[in-house]
């Protein structure tokens, strides 16, 4: 077990698998009095590797087939000790769902469980990018593929120091003494980016590819809609009522714009930021 401190909460972590511990390493905190804790059933780590058999293009019909197969004679270790032992008590033959799988599952869930029960500290996970600029975070959301990774590799590049990555994929936002802040998380993305800190909000562009570069500001009916897409939905009344009203305070509180993005038609950050800088008067 250990602790972690995301947005500003305390969280416990009761892990089966040193991976997860890996990840959230950037994270960890001396043990202590956490708000919550968070461990993964078998049922949960199982949940999971039926939703991925679901949906997931990346295995093939008969990997998918064999998987499901062994859902119904294997369950998930307790501990890598455990499947070490198993191993050994099979001849040195491996189970058909490895010690990897189990622990990229857990990895999966304990996100899950976290993005759920931060609601209650008036914080949602946000799919999104987040990069600062001289202290101001900006938010690039957009569909899987719409160039949120591109945006954060072109900020960084035209502001320099002055740009600071906070997360590449899956920033916590939290409500704090009336201030809404994007918040680093280990849940990174693909290019592994992300910053243990806390900063103020200020700008969110929903990106979408396109043949020329355009920026537009999103009138308030236009956000709710863009912005659903991009959250994880909470499997209660309770807690959805309690989204609903944080993004309700974003959109009252944050400019949000629309950028449509093309590298090859001269997108520049610099323009794009000072036309924003312009609009809202920071």
């Amino acid at each position: 077990m250990f602790f972690i401190r995301l947005a500003g909460v305390p969280i416990g972590v009761d892990n089966r698998y040193a991976p997860v511990g890996w990840l959230c390493r950037n994270y960890q905190i001396e043990s202590g009095d956490p708000a919550f804790t968070v461990r993964a059933s078998d049922k949960m780590l199982i949940d999971e590797l039926r939703g991925i058999l679901s949906w997931s293009r990346d295995l093939t019909a008969a990997e998918a087939e064999e998987l499901k197969k062994a859902l119904q004679v294997e369950k998930p270790p307790s501990d890598e000790q455990e499947y070490r032992e198993k191993i050994i008590s099979c001849g040195g033959k491996k189970p058909v769902i490895p010690l990897e799988t189990w622990s990229y599952l857990e990895e999966l869930n304990v996100y899950r469980q976290i993005c759920r029960k931060l609601i209650n500290f008036d914080a949602f996970v946000l799919h999104a990018a987040v990069i600062a600029i001289n202290g101001a975070g900006i938010a690039f959301v957009g569909k899987h593929g719409a160039g949120k990774s591109t945006r954060l590799r072109l900020w960084e590049d035209a502001f320099g120091k002055s740009a600071a990555v906070i997360n590449g994929d899956k920033p916590v936002i939290r409500l704090l003494d009336g201030t809404l802040y994007a918040c680093g998380t280990p849940w990174n993305g693909k290019e592994n980016r992300d910053s243990n800190c806390m900063v103020p909000l200020k700008v969110l562009c929903f990106v979408e590819r396109s043949t020329r570069v355009e920026i537009r500001r999103l009138q308030t009916e236009e956000i709710s809609h863009r912005i659903f897409d991009h959250l994880l939905i909470p499997d209660n009344a309770a807690d959805l009522k309690r989204l609903a009203g944080l993004i309700n305070t974003l959109i009252g509180q944050i400019p949000c714009y629309l950028l449509k993005c093309c590298i090859e038609d001269g997108e520049d950050p610099l323009k794009i930021w000072n036309r924003i800088r312009q609009d809202i008067n920071i």
